[in-house]
C-alpha cells in the first residue's frame, strides 16, 4: 500500500497503486491518473495490473502475464516519451486513450502505445485522437507500441468515474 496519497508528476506511476484499504467495509482506493479521452474530455483511471514484469514491478502491480492474451480486445493508451513536461506515465503530457466509457470498442485492458516527436523543441500539446492522427500525418510524431523485450506493455486499467465533492 502507499505510504502518502501525494502525487505529482511521476511519482503517481511509481510503487503501490493501492491508497487504502477497508477490510470492514470492502472497499479499496486506488490511485486516479488523469488522462484525456478520444475526444479530449478528461478521464481518470486506475490502474489495477501490468505486464511484462519489469513495468508491473515499478508500479507497485502484480505481473498478469494473461493480459497478453487480450491485446487483440484492448484500447490503445497513448503515452509520450517526449515532448511536454508533465504528469504523463513518462514524465511528459498525459496520455490519450483510444476508447472512453460508453464507447463501442472499450475496454478496460489497455495496450500502451508511444509517442515520439521528430523534434521535441516543437512538440504541442495533444488533447485528442483527432490531433495525433494529424501530428502522425505531418510526420511530426511516431505512434509505436511500447515493447519490453518485445513484449507489449499492457495494463488493466479500467476507466472510473470520479464522484463529484458534495459542497
Amino acid at each position: 500500500m502507499r505510504n502518502s496519497t501525494e502525487s505529482s508528476g511521476q511519482t503517481a506511476y511509481t510503487g503501490d497503486q493501492v491508497l487504502n484499504i477497508d477490510t470492514a467495509n470492502k472497499f479499496v482506493t486506488f490511485m486516479a491518473h488523469r488522462g484525456w479521452g478520444p475526444d479530449g474530455k478528461t478521464i481518470y483511471y486506475i490502474i489495477t495490473g501490468g505486464t511484462p514484469d519489469g513495468p508491473a514491478k515499478m508500479m507497485g502491480l502484480m505481473n498478469t502475464p494473461a493480459l497478453s492474451t487480450l491485446l487483440p480486445a484492448a484500447r490503445d493508451l497513448y503515452n509520450f516519451a517526449n515532448g511536454i513536461r508533465g504528469d504523463g506515465s513518462f514524465g511528459f503530457q498525459e496520455g490519450i486513450s483510444g476508447a472512453q466509457l460508453g464507447d463501442t470498442k472499450y475496454s478496460p485492458i489497455c495496450k500502451i502505445s508511444m509517442v515520439t516527436w521528430a523534434n521535441p523543441q516543437n512538440a504541442t500539446l495533444l488533447e485528442t485522437m483527432n490531433d495525433i492522427n494529424f501530428e502522425k500525418s505531418q510526420g511530426t510524431i511516431t505512434v509505436q507500441p511500447a515493447l519490453v523485450f518485445n513484449n507489449n506493455y499492457m495494463l488493466d486499467c479500467p476507466i472510473v468515474e470520479i464522484p463529484k465533492s458534495s459542497s
